[in-house]
């Protein structure tokens, strides 16, 4: 597990709008988490929710910003669009 390969990325944008077409959805830049942020950024955190490694992208001005309303809001995030990788 050190290689980072069981690692999933979140990816919170769709991949087909126009605004993001260039952008491999695996990649090293991607949008910003927080949706209302329009800034494309690598920087990530990486986290664990039931036992599964998730990469983030965010902004260093949303981390700062958002630091005590991120758990929750991913974990909500984590559940709607990721629950197919823990059953």
């Amino acid at each position: 597990m050190d290689d980072n390969t069981d690692i999933i990325s979140i990816n919170t944008y769709d991949e087909t709008l126009s605004e993001y077409t260039s952008f491999p959805y695996i990649g090293w830049f991607k949008p910003c988490y927080y949706i209302n942020c329009n800034d494309i950024t690598s920087n990530y955190l990486i986290f664990y929710y039931r036992k599964i490694r998730f990469k983030l992208y965010i902004c260093k001005r949303c981390k700062k910003k958002y630091k005590n309303h991120l758990n929750q809001s991913l974990y909500n995030y984590v559940e709607d669009y990721y629950k197919k990788y823990y059953g």
